[in-house]
């Protein structure tokens, strides 16, 4: 009887050991999930400077439009005022501060994107 209570004991102190293992193993990240983050780091900065590059021509155009008074504006219309400035500066003028905002565009949507992935999973 003693021999089984003595058993029984160290079954529940061996099953007690693996399951604050596993609890451990659950709380630290572990190189899977290092690399894991870093992956989904990376997919949302491209994701971020691609999206700035694709709409990056447009947003010159509104932002020069918005920067000129409504009533004193040399621009009759959004065409007119990429025409004009393509005309007056060429076709570098869609591109100046790309680099900047791209860049931008990277570490903030890496941040955002690892962010809210890390948050659901430890939701989850």
């Amino acid at each position: 009887q003693r021999q089984q209570q003595g058993s029984q004991i160290q079954q529940d102190t061996s099953q007690q050991q693996e399951q604050t293992q596993q609890q451990q193993q659950q709380q630290e990240p572990g190189p899977h999930d290092i690399s894991e983050m870093v992956v989904q780091f990376l997919a949302g900065g491209i994701a971020g400077a691609l999206a700035w590059a694709s709409i990056y021509p447009i947003d010159v155009v509104k932002s020069r439009i918005q920067a000129t008074s409504a009533l004193a504006s040399p621009y009759r219309s959004v065409w007119h005022c990429a025409s004009l400035s393509w005309q007056r500066e060429g076709p570098a003028m869609f591109t100046k501060g790309l680099g900047p905002t791209m860049g931008r565009g990277f570490i903030v949507n890496a941040a955002i994107f690892a962010s809210f992935e890390a948050l659901m999973k430890t939701m989850a």
